[in-house]
């Protein structure tokens, strides 16, 4: 009898879908114990079910104290109840803000399971992408910056070929007994070779610092603002790459150009000159160049 009136009031309160999966209770115990459970049913509000089951607990109390009353002259009975983990968890969920319902279903089972397979299909790969992606970019800065040494030095090479041209020209025509005309021819046949060479180089010198700075730019392996960077130290590459010129026009005109003099006293001391400016020129645009490969270089 007691069984189906707790049952009774059970339904009544919380409805059909809950029973009472378990009741302990003896004639010689002070103490009834009732599990109570339900399938299928979604509890919302915290609160709320627990004001419910404390409206419960309050008409079980008046159901054993009817059943009882006929038993005993005097019955004093209390209740309680107590939530088992699937209510606790529902407690600890409900006092998160409602900002954070996605963070509460992931600590779910099936939220855990949904977040594995993003990261599996999803987000894993995208990451490698990103990753393969930015490997590749890193990869062909590097390759532009090295290229940017080497070009460099190739300018170094042909610039002092040219350089080393005029001086053994001097070398090989320094006798002051040679006619004008055979100076002449000899001066002839010097530039036809000396010109061949200067096209070569100004072919390869003067153009791939700003090729360096437009690729940069539009293929995006590099920033705006390296772009800018990138492009100021062409220019002053450019500078210093007509220093290097202009030390070698120095020995041009008086050698090649103008009617030559192998006495000339001041032949030595041209050399000499040219020569100096040409290293501190190379000095300055080879220090300017390594600064360009540094842009790219750095990350």
């Amino acid at each position: 009898m007691l069984e189906t009136e707790l049952a009774r009031s059970v339904r009544e309160s919380l409805g059909y879908e809950f029973e009472i999966s378990d009741l302990r209770y003896s004639d010689n115990e002070a103490e009834i114990l009732a599990r109570i459970s339900s399938h299928g049913y979604l509890v919302n509000s915290y609160d709320a079910f627990a004001n419910v089951l404390d409206l419960l607990v309050s008409q079980l109390r008046s159901s054993a104290s009817w059943v009882l009353g006929g038993a005993h002259c005097a019955v004093s009975i209390s209740g309680k109840w107590f939530p088992e983990p699937t209510l606790v968890r529902l407690k600890l969920e409900s006092s998160v803000k409602k900002g954070s319902r996605f963070l509460n279903g992931l600590q779910q089972p099936l939220g855990v399971l949904l977040l594995g397979t993003l990261l599996g299909s999803i987000l894993v790969p995208l990451l490698n992408d990103i990753s393969n992606r930015n490997k590749l970019r890193h990869e062909e800065r590097v390759k532009v910056a090295i290229m940017i040494v080497e070009q460099s030095h190739e300018t170094d090479r042909r610039l002092f070929n040219l350089m080393d041209y005029l001086v053994l020209f001097r070398k090989d025509h320094n006798d002051p007994r040679d006619r004008q005309a055979f100076l002449k021819k000899e001066q002839y046949n010097a530039r036809k070779t000396f010109n061949e060479m200067y096209l070569s180089f100004q072919a390869q010198a003067w153009w791939w610092h700003w090729n360096v700075k437009s690729e940069s730019s539009l293929s995006a392996i590099a920033t705006p603002e390296e772009s800018r960077k990138i492009g100021e130290l062409a220019r002053e590459y450019s500078d210093a790459l007509s220093d290097c010129t202009q030390a070698l026009t120095q020995l041009w005109d008086p050698f090649l150009k103008n009617a030559y003099k192998p006495d000339d006293p001041q032949n030595d001391a041209l050399i000499s000159r040219a020569s100096e400016r040409l290293n501190v020129a190379r000095t300055t645009r080879n220090k300017i160049a390594l600064q360009m490969a540094q842009v790219l270089a750095s990350r």
